[in-house]
């Protein structure tokens, strides 16, 4: 009893008074301060909590739970820069995991509550990398889902990287036939192996303008980089790895429909962009999609999507194309935890030539078991893809089909910050009556994937 005397002194203090506490003013044990300040907030009086904190703090700056009750008080009182300031300032002065996981909360629900939602987000990311049990990891990604589904700002950024053997889909024939006549195929349109480097962000901003209406403005940016390996470099001695770099910017505008949960979400939206091919600008391009999600049973969502693009090409006015795309995805959730997806679509694209004119079919199968595979999150996919072209090329109606069956493998147990590293392992082929046009590929792709 004598030990909790100063903390029912502090207490009373802080309540009966209405002056601001002081170093002097009071006696209280570096032990029980932080929780007097503590108990004064859980019991509502915020202005006495975050007197008492500073109190403390003057007496020891290096007192952690001090910062981390000021950030509590000034929070609860709308002072949310100095409650950030005293999150940061316990961050600081945190040793363990334990420290580190609430100063990085504090901190976080501070500049939440600013509206400074996506540096909460980042903060919330430390809070579950700092987390000392999984329970309090969850806490923190349940705490970040909260956040982003109230941040009108949403950023993503990718990045993977590569080996291949066929970075520029070149033929895998050494001879094209054309009326029975053997010609060779130049090494430089025949498969370079070597390395692919993928480099992409996108932002958006969405605006409620009305209660089932979302208004959404956003740009996206994407590169690749290429470096060929000895024998590509020793096969096509003229060619450069920069000669098939790749970059795309588009900006877009778009809108979400929320309607009754059984008659699903719709969204529109608009995109405009150019790409530059080998550093030079190849094409500008216009696209307008409509896309539909809707649950069809407790197990089964579907999404439908309809989508026309313009291009126009920069380098060659005979290769500006018109495609139309139509495509249904489909997810049915196992008993056993397991994701079963397919997909059905058809594309009509238009153009003068004949490299690019066809008409395609289009199926895909995965299944992501809900069982971890070596120790791992994975899925496995296979997709076929049938194109009939529409002109004649070499005196030949062109048909080709391409398969491609993959593994993707997300590594949790290197997780770092809520992202961890993903492993996609696959194989690509093509067969076509133009040997020209005969590919194969195989594929080590690595890249980074949000865990939450």
């Amino acid at each position: 009893m004598a030990r909790r005397a100063p903390l029912l002194a502090a207490l009373a203090l802080c309540l009966c008074a209405a002056q601001p506490l002081s170093a002097q003013s009071l006696r209280i044990s570096a032990e029980d301060g932080p929780r007097a300040a503590f108990t004064l907030l859980y019991n509502g009086y915020a202005q006495a909590a975050a007197d008492l904190a500073r109190a403390l703090i003057a007496r020891d700056p290096s007192d952690l739970e001090a910062h981390l009750a000021l950030s509590r008080a000034e929070r609860v009182l709308g002072n949310f820069e100095a409650a950030t300031a005293a999150g940061k300032s316990a961050w600081a002065l945190a040793d363990t995991d334990e420290e580190r996981f609430a100063a990085a909360l504090v901190t976080a629900q501070a500049l939440s509550s600013e509206g400074k939602r996506t540096r909460a987000m980042l903060w919330l990311r430390r809070a579950a990398q700092e987390a000392p049990d999984e329970a309090r990891k969850a806490q923190a990604m349940r705490d970040f889902r909260y956040v982003r589904g109230r941040n009108p700002f949403s950023t993503t950024l990718s990045f993977t990287s590569r080996p291949s053997s066929n970075i520029n889909n070149g033929s895998k024939s050494d001879t094209l036939i054309i009326d029975g006549l053997p010609f060779v195929i130049s090494g430089d349109a025949r498969a370079l192996s070597g390395l692919e480097v993928v480099l992409g962000a996108s932002t958006a901003y969405t605006r409620r303008v009305s209660e089932n209406r979302l208004l959404r403005f956003g740009g996206r940016f994407e590169t690749r980089h290429y470096a060929l390996s000895s024998e590509a470099k020793a096969q096509a001695p003229d060619q450069d790895a920069s000669d098939y770099s790749y970059t795309e910017i588009e900006a877009t505008i778009g809108a979400t429909q929320l309607r009754d949960p059984r008659l699903g979400i719709t969204d529109l939206s608009f995109d405009i962009g150019r790409a530059w091919y080998g550093g030079d600008p190849l094409a500008n391009f216009l696209r307008g999609t409509i896309e539909h999600r809707q649950r069809l049973g407790r197990s089964i969502t579907g999404t439908y999507s309809l989508s026309l693009t313009s291009q126009q090409r920069l380098d060659s006015s005979t290769q500006d194309s018109t495609d139309l795309f139509v495509l249904g995805n489909w997810a049915m959730t196992g008993q056993s935890g397991g994701v079963l997806g397919w997909n059905l679509g058809a594309r009509d694209m238009r153009s003068q030539s004949a490299t690019i004119s066809h008409n395609a079919l289009i199926a895909g199968i995965s299944y992501q078991p809900r069982a971890e595979i070596f120790g791992t999150r994975g899925v496995l996919s296979l997709d076929v893809e049938q194109r009939s072209y529409d002109k004649p090329l070499f005196g030949t109606m062109r048909e080709d089909t391409r398969t491609r069956l993959g593994v993707t493998l997300l590594l949790d147990g290197l997780e770092y910050y809520g992202f961890a590293p993903t492993l996609n392992m696959s194989y690509t082929r093509t067969k076509s009556n133009i040997s020209l046009y005969d590919t194969e590929e195989i594929g080590v792709n690595i890249g980074l994937r949000s865990t939450f």
